[in-house]
């Protein structure tokens, strides 16, 4: 009886240690976490933004290096395709802009139509800026505004960027075609909203000014809401009338810089603000030279703006200050003041100014 348990005994052992070996016991799976990490596209949705203000960025990072293109307020919708850790990727949003070289098209209108075969579209005017897509040859893109032989552009639905997951919640049915604004009514509707947000945003800042408050004021978010607008509207009426207060809307924020730089005072602020942010002036452009070896040039320098001359500069004779003056400006964006000559010797269709005063100007 023992010698017959003792044997029953063995034959478990054996099978226990044979189906040990044979099936081992799966080992816990541990997270990847570069693979979590990593970006992955989702079948596209719908997402409402449900924060007062939400950065469009080039990156899914929160860092200097992602630029903020532009901005959604509550209530916004976006169309998700992708995600990446805390970020979504959703397609370029209405009034977020990129910037096309002028070499790779040409303006018709309130569109750009692309005539390069392929042409990068980047983050700023800068060729050496990020590419955030292509366009093709016979594209047409919305014109926004135009810097320095750029055109900014609507950025159009191949181009996706980057939102926090935390501030966005998943509307109902897909993203796509629902979601984006169709047609010119409803474009310049939306247009018309932003506009009245800058409006008020403007207005909450002007009473800080009537409060004495003005080292606390900020046009920013003014300046966003009214790119956002240019972005969307349709109509060249309505796209006019955004242009004219977004280029205020700078001129101001120029002027609160310098304020709490201590290049202005207060009062000349206030004067700035009487006058719309700005001052006016003959002409305004880059400072270039005009070159030594330019045949029978008018005047030392010369104004550009889109790679055009608008203007030769000259100093009246023994006018060091000015000379240096203009030196010390080359290559910024100024506006120029004083006595105005049309067609001088040998450039017929050109104007010469002899200056009295040049300003660098927000642009």
């Amino acid at each position: 009886m023992c010698k017959r348990s003792f044997v029953w005994l063995a034959v478990l052992v054996a099978v226990v240690v044979f189906v040990g070996v044979a099936y081992p016991q799966d080992k816990p799976q541990i997270p990847d976490k570069g693979k979590q990490d990593e970006a992955r596209h989702v079948s596209p949705y719908s997402g409402e933004v449900y924060k007062e203000r939400v950065n469009v960025r080039i990156e899914p990072s929160a860092d200097e290096k992602s630029t903020i293109l532009g901005a959604l307020k509550q209530g916004d919708k976006v169309e998700v395709v992708g995600e990446k850790g805390d970020w979504l990727e959703v397609v370029a949003p209405q009034g977020v802009g990129c910037w096309i070289s002028e070499k790779t098209c040409k303006k018709e209108g309130d569109a750009v139509l692309v005539t390069a075969k392929e042409a990068p579209l980047r983050s700023d005017s800068r060729a050496n800026a990020k590419q955030l897509g292509t366009a093709k040859e016979g594209d047409k893109l919305n014109f926004m505004r135009e810097h320095a032989g750029w055109y900014k552009v609507q950025a159009p639905s191949s181009v996706h960027l980057w939102v926090s997951k935390k501030f966005i919640k998943s509307g109902s049915g897909s993203g796509g075609s629902d979601d984006k604004l169709a047609g010119s009514a409803d474009g310049d509707k939306a247009a018309e909203a932003k506009l009245n947000e800058a409006e008020e945003l403007t207005s909450a800042e002007m009473n800080k000014l009537n409060d004495g408050k003005i080292k606390e004021m900020d046009f920013a978010p003014a300046i966003f809401a009214l790119e956002t607008a240019e972005g969307t509207a349709r109509s060249s009426a309505l796209r006019q009338r955004i242009e004219q207060k977004l280029a205020v809307a700078k001129d101001n924020q120029a002027v609160l810089i310098k304020v709490k730089a201590g290049i202005f005072s207060v009062e000349d602020a206030l004067d700035a603000f009487l006058r719309g942010g700005k001052r006016s002036y003959a002409f305004t452009g880059y400072i270039d030279s005009t070159g030594a070896f330019l045949h029978d040039r008018p005047g030392e320098y010369k104004l550009k703006q889109g790679g055009k001359i608008v203007c030769f500069l000259k100093v009246r004779q023994g006018d060091a200050r000015m000379l240096e003056l203009l030196k010390r400006h080359y290559n910024e964006y100024v506006g120029v003041n004083g006595e105005v000559v049309d067609n001088p010797p040998g450039w017929l269709g050109y104007k010469l100014v002899i200056v009295d005063e040049v300003k660098p100007i927000a642009e």
